[in-house]
Parts: C-alpha cells; sequence; structure tokens
C-alpha cells in the first residue's frame, strides 16, 4: 500500500476553497479509478492564536506506486 500526501497551504479565501473542494474537487476526486482510499482534514495550531503551517492535508491511498502514478495520470488526477 502506498499513500501520497498533499499538503495545502493556506487559501486567501478558506470559504472559497472550501465550497470549490466540496463541491468540484471531491466529486472528481471520487471518478478516479484505483484509490484504495483517502482522509482528510483540517490542520490545527500548536498553541492557541497560532496558525498552523499547513490548511489541509489528503491523504491519497493505492495499491503500489505504479497504482498511484497511473491514478494521477488520469483525466481525473491531473
Amino acid at each position: 500500500m502506498v499513500r501520497l500526501t498533499v499538503l495545502y497551504g493556506h487559501p486567501d479565501d478558506p470559504a472559497e476553497f472550501d465550497r470549490y473542494y466540496r463541491e468540484v474537487h471531491i466529486p472528481l476526486a471520487k471518478k478516479m479509478k484505483g484509490l484504495k482510499g483517502w482522509t482528510i482534514g483540517k490542520c490545527a495550531a500548536d498553541e492557541p492564536g497560532g496558525k498552523p503551517p499547513y490548511y489541509m492535508i489528503v491523504g491519497l491511498w493505492a495499491e503500489s506506486r505504479e497504482a498511484m502514478e497511473a491514478i494521477l495520470a488520469s483525466p481525473e488526477g491531473r
């Protein structure tokens, strides 16, 4: 099993980023054949009032590196 980790920086407009991710990006990702699963998480600061280094972390899972490369090369993966 292989995991690809995607680290998203802080968007200028978090509400618009979240809307686009939920309404456009996730439905597109659901069409990616071969994914074994994924995780999506918002980051938290390590101290109150602080800013985390990333806005969101996403993990994509595939059977092998070759499978992940094929998924990413698909029209949906690009």
